[in-house]
């Protein structure tokens, strides 16, 4: 199945893990209703009840058959600060996250995502200081929009979520270690890395 370039977008760690069954695209912008095409069927992901801003997913199942398309809304974080923002023409794979980075912090941060843990502004920022190094003075200073017109500039990001997420990447250096001692761990003796979090 030709589905253009292979441009990883990293939705969930879940969604991503569960896609690996399946020849999976997703042409669509990052947050907005993504379009599953797939090559075989998708069905068995209604246990994903849990994952927030997966409407299609909560409470029974979301089947997609063969060589047809689905639609569900995914809540989603750019791990690639500074690219040009995703085309909604351009179709995208589904990668497991482990094939997009090795960063165990950011790994946790999008399941912790995935779980409905943190809000998506919160996450967004932790995973730009995470994955692309941006230091927080440098998020504290991004401008999502600027008119030129009248000098008017809206932040990304303001000082709760900010302040959010730098006790987000606390906790998710914290599950991210216990998941490095759990990989050195024989099966039997896995320490779980997930838990409650309250922001």
């Amino acid at each position: 199945m030709g589905v253009g370039p292979e441009v990883p977008v990293v939705l969930v760690a879940a969604l991503a893990a569960a896609a690996t069954k399946a020849s999976v695209a997703v042409s669509a912008a990052l947050g907005a209703s993504a379009a599953l095409v797939a090559s075989a069927g998708l069905g068995g992901l209604g246990g994903l009840g849990g994952l927030g801003g997966l409407g299609g997913f909560g409470g029974g199942f979301f089947n997609v058959a063969p060589d047809k398309v689905g639609k569900i809304k995914v809540t989603t974080v750019c791990l690639e600060h500074g690219k040009p923002d995703p085309n909604p023409r351009v179709p995208y794979t589904i990668v497991p996250i482990e094939q997009f980075t090795d960063k165990q912090e950011v790994i946790e941060l999008c399941k912790m995502l995935g779980r409905g843990e943190v809000p998506q502004n919160v996450a967004q920022a932790a995973a730009w200081h995470l994955a692309n190094g941006l230091s927080w003075q440098e998020l504290a200073e991004l401008d999502r929009r600027f008119s030129s017109l009248t000098g008017r500039r809206e932040k990304f990001f303001n000082l709760t979520e900010l302040q959010l997420a730098v006790r987000v990447v606390t906790e998710v250096a914290r599950r991210a270690e216990l998941a490095r001692a759990n990989s050195e761990r024989s099966p039997g003796e896995s320490v779980s890395a997930a838990g409650t979090f309250q922001p």
